[in-house]
């Protein structure tokens, strides 16, 4: 009997023993309300020290209950401490605002041990959370950081951080391969995907709603289907997710040729527990053109919508709304059937500072994407990713060629141009099972999933005609008589 009771007395002290072991949570911001990204955060008398994440959170765990002093250091920051008394389960810690700004903790980063836009892991490229070490992929990623330190209003320019990414042309937005073409390892690319989806645009996508922009190279994109990729790769645009505290940046850009730019991004919680964030991004751009003729003017707006049920199922809906007008670039093509006698441009006497094309001719390309996605922590080492996503796009209106057909001559060209109306859909729907796991000492990591992808594509386009012959020798006065008047005549 003596000894049961011992072993009785051994047990209960265990278990109260471990039930004085608590979790310490806790954010740290910045003097402007920013997140204070890789803050040390240190408990006196523990001897584990936490950094702060991407959100200015920190955690500790196994810690015994009790008063502590909770400290916060950084190179170049005023070091702040404050008492905290830790229960038993878990304690949160009331948020610390240190002294510096967002902008003063990002210049330590420069001058210090950190790549402030580079990214340390992505649950995209490898369709679950890896770091950079631990991926065997060859990718590359251009962080929102870098496009705001660049003024980048363009999505073309911003690829060009990119090494081994080439554009081939800018986008046209005619149907079915309006976007921009690359070259990755060889062969040609779009952006046709956006989280980890089909997306498939007939203009340049805008980076108003970038968090970044991912580059696969080679033939590890097949993960994402092998539709929408080529064997060099693929682009995934990866947009900005709600966030549980309030903030928002308003900007307005102008340049040269008439441009003129204003993004908007507002973010912050819509219920009182936090549990509902959303986060809306909008742009309006107009540029001109260094031709004589040539606009695009375009409208964006991306809400996104985020619910945390409970801590383990988190549900977003995002969208993407993109509405232009403009004249389509100039595109030339030369003789197919012999060579040019020119032999330099100047021989070509072809006037680059001329549009071929007047500001009536225009077309449109309305965009929509609509995305929901569920992913549901099922236990400690899987979790499910479900992702459903429709992509509509469409081309209407006048596009147009310039072309050097003659036999005889470099002078006389050919203008053609023809009535698109085209409309385009996508459907695309993913379900990922991501574990983590350990089989005896070594971690495991698996992907399973099934993908399934649906293109329907409508269009009721006209030829391409002919609408007149100009000599670029001298100032042909048909240059001028160039409009969508014209144009409709030549298409009946």
């Amino acid at each position: 009997m003596r000894k049961i009771l011992i072993v009785l007395c051994v047990l209960t002290y265990t278990v109260l023993y471990a039930q004085q072991k608590a979790e310490v949570t806790g954010k740290v911001l910045s003097a402007d309300n920013e997140p204070a990204i890789g803050i040390t955060v240190k408990i006196d008398g523990f001897e584990k020290t936490s950094f702060t994440d991407q959100n200015g959170n920190y955690t500790f765990n196994g810690i015994d209950t009790g008063r502590y002093v909770l400290a916060v250091s950084a190179v170049g920051i005023k070091p702040q401490s404050r008492q905290v008394y830790i229960r038993p389960g878990e304690t949160v810690v009331p948020t610390i605002y240190l002294s510096e700004n967002r902008s003063a903790l990002e210049e330590i980063n420069i001058y210090g041990v950190s790549n402030k836009y580079s990214k340390k892991s992505s649950p995209y490229v490898a369709k679950m959370p890896l770091r950079n070490l631990e991926n065997p992929q060859s990718y590359a990623v251009v962080t929102k950081e870098l496009l705001q330190s660049q003024v980048n209003t363009s999505f073309d320019n911003a690829l060009a951080n990119v090494s081994g990414v080439d554009q081939l042309w800018g986008a046209t937005g005619r149907p079915g391969d309006g976007s921009s073409y690359y070259t990755l390892r060889g062969f040609t690319s779009q952006a046709a995907m956006v989280n980890g989806v089909v997306s498939i645009a007939s203009a340049s996508p805008d980076p108003a709603n970038l968090e970044m922009i991912e580059v696969i190279k080679g033939p590890s994109g097949s993960l994402y289907g092998g539709a929408a990729i080529g064997f060099g790769g693929l682009i995934n645009n990866v947009t900005k997710k709600p966030l549980d505290t309030f903030g928002g940046r308003i900007n307005y850009i102008f340049g040269s040729f008439e441009q003129h730019r204003v993004t908007a991004d507002v973010y912050g919680p819509l219920s009182k527990d936090r549990k509902l964030l959303g986060r809306m991004n909008a742009a309006f751009t107009s540029t001109g053109s260094f031709q004589d003729a040539g606009f695009n003017r375009s409208f964006f707006l991306a809400p996104s919508l985020m619910y945390k049920a409970n801590d383990r199922l988190d549900i977003q809906l995002d969208a993407e709304i993109y509405q232009n007008k403009a004249t389509n670039p100039l595109m030339v093509f030369l003789n197919r059937r012999r060579e040019l006698f020119a032999r330099t441009p100047g021989e070509l006497e072809f006037d680059f500072d001329k549009s071929y094309t007047d500001n009536d001719v225009t077309f449109k390309n309305p965009m929509a994407n609509i995305r929901g996605n569920a992913v549901y922590r099922m236990n400690d080492q899987w979790t499910s990713n479900t992702t459903v996503s429709f992509n509509q796009r469409e081309s209407d209106g006048y596009f147009q060629y310039v072309m050097f057909l003659q036999a005889d001559n470099d002078t006389l060209i050919d203008r053609f141009a023809g009535d698109q109306d085209y409309v385009a859909k996508v459907v695309n729907a993913q379900q990922n099972f991501v574990g983590d796991y350990r089989i005896g000492g070594m971690r495991n990591r698996t992907l399973i999933g099934v993908d399934y992808l649906f293109q329907q594509a409508e269009t009721h386009n006209s030829p391409y005609v002919l609408v007149d012959q100009i000599n670029t020798a001298y100032d042909d006065p048909n240059y001028y008589t160039f409009n969508a008047a014209k144009m409709r005549l030549s298409q009946k």
